[in-house]
């Protein structure tokens, strides 16, 4: 069979649909369709015009320099803010100021010293999966490897109670820092046997920021697709494939490549729309999120997938991160510090603004705020962020109330009773977004590399690839990162062509 005639429907058109995409038509494909449940491409991806400047509702920086390939897709067409040196980052801009909810800012060098001996722990705990170290049974979590070595460092430092508290507040903030950096909902379900199976790309910057948001690198990726391949409001219903098919590929030697004598013109896979419409292919790309698979595996693929996979799928976990900004006529914070908060453990705290009878009085997720960050371009702007579950729960917080809640929030802990309220306010809604349902992947204890492999593994089996997957929950090393989803769909798109006679 000629790579002209072969017929593939991709599912989804976020970067991991797109890339993949892109790679068929490079490799000679030219039957593809993308059928995208919303109204736009990105998934994921979300940037929004913010008057003459941006904000990013979803991923919001590039993930490592060095071979990263979203990196050098934006670098070779000057789409980062590289100085010489690399130093491209937001955050390498901006320090932190770190505060109570006491109004109380803590002192530098106890905020420098605790996140200078967590960031070591972070590294330390890379060993475990990078080195096989042995893992304690009563340490398997990120968070009880994290808290166990932090009173360790406590019990050295001998300190007076009211610096231990403060340095327990850093280090909460440092907890949380890590939550949404996971996406989870506490770090005591991230596995600490294998924290180190994210692997960070070379170079002097973890997050590089982008000149113009990452439209204009969605925008590139698009251009070499096919603008009549992509079909948007196209909700995907079910997926039929048919692994018992007298012509599939379970019997041939993929040595050589796959030819018309042997694939009469059938259809082993049918994909039907929620709106009715039916594609008929030989094989489909599922990029569908995490999220999305947890909740519709069962209906969604016929006959159900193999228990490996729908093992993986229990296994694996979806969280969900947030952020609000704020709009102020004028800043009223240190333009070159992000806004830390800090929660003294076993202390009372109530908020004036919200009655008893509200979301937030019932179940307090403010306490889960990480920080407000700065934005360069962006002077009057406030970035606010949380993960987890307070993250869900904040998406069914009325307007009114969250913006209550969250100038007091800052009243409060900078201590200044001053702070108007914002002119303007952008929420941020990804656990409720449909056919996506949070934000991003990670390894939770229980699970292991090889959930994600056996994710990443098409049905019926490699030599019958009818249904592939795509998405960074797919990416063994690079989960939960744009360049995971982007590389995954390259990927699914290489198995196809190696399956045709294409080179590697």
């Amino acid at each position: 069979m000629q790579m002209e005639s072969v017929r593939i429907v991709i599912v989804g058109a976020g970067v991991a649909g797109i890339s993949a995409a892109r790679e068929l038509k490079k490799r000679g494909f030219r039957d593809v369709k993308i059928l995208e449940a919303s109204n736009r491409v990105g998934g994921r991806v979300l940037t929004k015009q913010y008057g003459p400047h941006i904000v990013e509702l979803g991923a919001q920086w590039i993930h490592g320099q060095g071979e990263n390939p979203i990196y050098k897709l934006a670098k070779a067409n000057n789409l980062v803010n590289d100085t010489g040196d690399d130093s491209s980052s937001e955050e390498s801009d901006n320090e932190a100021q770190y505060f109570t909810q006491f109004g109380e800012q803590i002192e530098g060098k106890i905020a420098r010293d605790v996140t200078t001996v967590m960031n070591k722990l972070y590294i330390e705990g890379d060993r475990f999966y990078r080195e096989g170290l042995p893992v304690d049974e009563g340490m398997l979590s990120v968070g009880s490897f994290f808290r166990r070595r932090f009173l360790d460092y406590l019990a050295a430092c001998d300190d007076q109670p009211d610096r231990v508290s403060l340095k327990k507040g850093v280090f909460d903030s440092y907890v949380r820092f890590n939550m949404v950096d996971n996406g989870c909902d506490t770090m005591d379900e991230v596995c600490i046997k294998h924290w180190g199976c994210y692997l960070e790309y070379e170079g002097s910057q973890r997050d590089v920021e982008l000149k113009h948001g990452y439209q204009p690198v969605l925008d590139l990726l698009v251009e070499d697709v096919q603008s009549d391949w992509i079909h948007f409001d196209k909700p995907v219903k079910s997926i039929q494939y048919n692994q018992d098919d007298p012509v599939s590929l379970k019997q041939q030697d993929l040595s050589s490549p796959v030819n018309a004598a042997s694939c009469a013109k059938t259809s082993p896979v049918k994909v039907v729309c929620e709106d009715g419409d039916e594609f008929n292919a030989d094989h489909v790309i599922v990029t569908s999120s995490l999220g999305f698979l947890k909740e519709n595996s069962e209906s969604f693929f016929q006959p159900p997938l193999p228990g490996v996979k729908t093992n993986a799928l229990k296994r694996l976990k979806f969280g969900t991160v947030n952020k609000v900004y704020l709009e102020f006529e004028k800043p009223f914070w240190d333009e070159n510090y992000d806004i830390i908060l800090c929660w003294l453990e076993n202390q009372p705290f109530t908020l004036s603004c919200i009655d008893s009878e509200s979301i937030s009085a019932k179940c307090p997720w403010y306490k889960d705020i990480l920080s407000f960050d700065v934005l360069d371009k962006l002077p009057n702007v406030l970035e606010m962020w949380i993960s987890g579950k307070s993250a869900v729960t904040m998406e069914t917080v009325p307007d009114a109330e969250l913006q209550a809640v969250v100038i007091e929030i800052l009243r409060r802990f900078t201590n200044n009773a001053n702070i108007p309220n914002p002119v303007k306010m952008t929420r941020t809604y990804w656990s409720g977004t449909p056919y996506i349902l949070g934000s991003y992947s990670y390894l939770p204890v229980g699970a292991s590399e090889k959930d994600i492999c056996d994710l990443a593994d098409p049905v019926p089996c490699q030599k019958n690839p009818l249904v592939l997957f795509a998405g960074e929950a797919t990416s063994p090393h690079h989960f939960s990162t744009v360049h995971g989803a982007f590389s995954s769909g390259v990927r699914e798109a290489m198995r196809l062509s190696i399956l045709y006679g294409g080179k590697v």
